[in-house]
């Protein structure tokens, strides 16, 4: 892909989406929901790009969906025990002890036992998760298009 500036502004909004969503989580769910959408928008266009293109833009394409879909299996099977949540719990961002199991997704999330350095209710503390999340997937999936245009390089040699 080549750099022009409306790639740029495409991840100016994404970032400026992704603030939102920490922001102000404690007042609104649908910058999260928002933040979603755009990553799996990002997978279904990376999904295109390894259809139609060919070459060194195929290799990375692939190696970003790869890695993106990797991760969000990754969390599917973690049931809860997800990166974003651990370094929420790291920074001191922590659920209520005594909060009720949550329904989030297809499965009820509790909170990491731990004295609460900033608590916040268990709603809350889950909406940073689901952000933290879809800002973990795109950036594990940036790597992966770094490790496919090392393998394009490689098999080019």
């Amino acid at each position: 892909m080549r750099f022009s500036l409306k790639w740029l502004l495409a991840g100016m909004v994404y970032v400026a989406i992704a603030a939102a969503a920490f922001s102000f989580a404690e007042k609104t769910w649908i910058y999260c929901d928002v933040l979603w959408g755009l990553t799996l928008l990002i997978l279904v266009y990376s999904g295109v790009v390894v259809l139609c293109a060919s070459g060194r833009r195929r290799a990375t394409a692939a190696g970003f969906l790869f890695a993106c879909i990797l991760y969000l299996g990754i969390l599917a099977v973690t049931e809860g025990k997800t990166t974003g949540g651990m370094i929420l719990n790291a920074v001191g961002v922590r659920a209520e002890l005594n909060a009720a199991p949550v329904l989030m997704g297809s499965y009820y999330y509790r909170p990491i036992p731990a004295p609460p350095v900033r608590g916040m209710s268990q709603g809350n503390f889950n909406r940073l998760v689901r952000a933290a999340n879809a800002v973990a997937t795109l950036a594990f999936g940036l790597m992966g298009s770094l490790a496919g245009l090392m393998a394009f390089r490689a098999i080019e040699t």
